[in-house]
């Protein structure tokens, strides 16, 4: 049985289809409908989680945090900070787990920090501010993340003065192919860059499958890393991938992560009779024994890149792995997808560095992660209940109930 020190919770608890394109389940008929169908959804997923970790880990801190299904709908069209519906109905759902400053920053803005243990802060934050298919983090000209980014400098610094180190944790990870834009995404790298010695790791999810992220200075990107940013895969079994989990041994002084271990679900060994049943998990992907590694610092992250770099085979290979045998994020076919743009993606997260090694636009990138044939179309992006909500104000003669069909 598990004993961790913290359980971090990595967000997108809402079933994914309820903040996509085609909104609320069927039967929700009008917009309003359909929003409040979609929004009673994501409560009651967020209630149900809240209480099964309360029950798995009643005397563990557990740390939330949002992801971007969590936004239901027209959340995406609310603005990030100021307290909106989801923001407080996570700070009332989470008061068990987090004291008064946290809760008052994650009702603002989703984003907080904690200390869980003695002299280790958590800076857990809310991605969403950058998310490419987020329409307001798409026409407020980056406001909510330079906001956030401001905060999260407050935090490194101060820890930086009380000699404690910071794990920063978030849903999205860095990068435009990640689904962050790329200008917070060079942001958030130069402001953790500046404070490099106090910064204990950096987890993200998102991706299902799991990676990781070499971190670099902006203004010396080919100068070695100074941190990797790891990618958790999902305990959801979405894209076809057996849910799994990780711990990570975080240690030293000052403390980093040492090492990390994961776990899968094999679902097709799952009986399906077993309601309620205990699950078997299986140990799977453990970087230091799978690969050699005798630690997991840039300079051994750096060298496996390199290997994939030169090694079409080990770089497949090393994604099965991370999927736990599945299909890396239910890719298919020799070449697994474009494996070239995997490697970028994990090289360097600045728009300039990805593009270069790519050789592709944003506009490509973004029409990748959207998997739309459009990219710079509103339509393509997000979904059109959403561009109407924000614009109708200035479209005369256009009234709600014109785009509820």
């Amino acid at each position: 049985q598990a004993h961790p020190d913290i359980v971090i919770w990595g967000g997108d608890t809402a079933p994914h289809e309820a903040a996509g394109r085609k909104g609320a389940p069927a039967g929700a008929t009008s917009l309003g409908e359909r929003l409040d169908a979609a929004r009673a959804r994501v409560r009651a997923s967020l209630a149900a989680a809240t209480t099964l970790f309360h029950t798995m880990f009643p005397n563990t801190p557990v740390l939330p945090q949002l992801g971007n299904h969590d936004f239901a709908m027209g959340a995406m069209n609310e603005a990030p900070l100021g307290g909106g519906w989801m923001t407080q109905l996570a700070a009332d759902l989470w008061k068990q787990w987090l004291p008064p400053s946290a809760l008052r920053t994650l009702e603002w803005g989703g984003y907080y920090e904690h200390r869980p243990v003695p002299g280790l802060r958590v800076a857990v934050l809310n991605t969403e501010v950058c998310h490419i298919q987020n329409m307001h983090a798409f026409v407020d000209g980056g406001e909510a993340a330079r906001l956030q980014l401001r905060w999260l400098e407050s935090v490194l610094r101060g820890a930086q003065n009380d000699a404690e180190t910071v794990l920063v944790t978030g849903h999205i990870p860095p990068g435009t192919w990640s689904g962050c834009w790329g200008n917070y995404s060079a942001e958030y790298e130069a402001v953790v860059a500046r404070y490099a010695a106090v910064v204990a790791g950096q987890l993200f999810g998102h991706q299902h499958s799991g990676s990781f992220r070499m971190m670099r200075s902006p203004s010396h990107p080919h100068i070695n890393a100074y941190g990797v940013a790891f990618v958790t895969p999902s305990l959801a079994p979405f894209l076809h991938q057996n849910p799994s989990f990780r711990f990570y041994d975080v240690a030293g002084s000052p403390s980093a992560i040492q090492h990390f271990e994961q776990y899968f679900l094999n679902l097709g060994s799952v009986d399906p009779g077993n309601q309620g049943g205990p699950l078997l998990w299986s140990p799977g992907f453990v970087p230091r024994s799978a690969l050699g590694l005798s630690d997991l610092s840039p300079n051994a992250w750096q060298g496996v890149l390199n290997r994939m770099w030169n090694n079409e085979t080990f770089a497949i290979a090393y994604r099965a792995a991370e999927a736990n045998g599945r299909d890396w994020m239910a890719l298919k076919g020799a070449n697994n997808g474009d494996i070239r743009d995997y490697l970028c993606a994990l090289t360097g997260i600045t728009d300039n560095e990805y593009q270069t090694c790519t050789g592709k636009s944003e506009e490509v990138m973004i029409r990748q992660y959207t998997g739309s044939v459009h990219t710079y179309v509103l339509t393509a992006l997000f979904p059109f209940h959403v561009i109407m909500d924000h614009f109708h104000h200035v479209l005369s003669g256009i009234r709600p109930e014109d785009w509820d069909a």
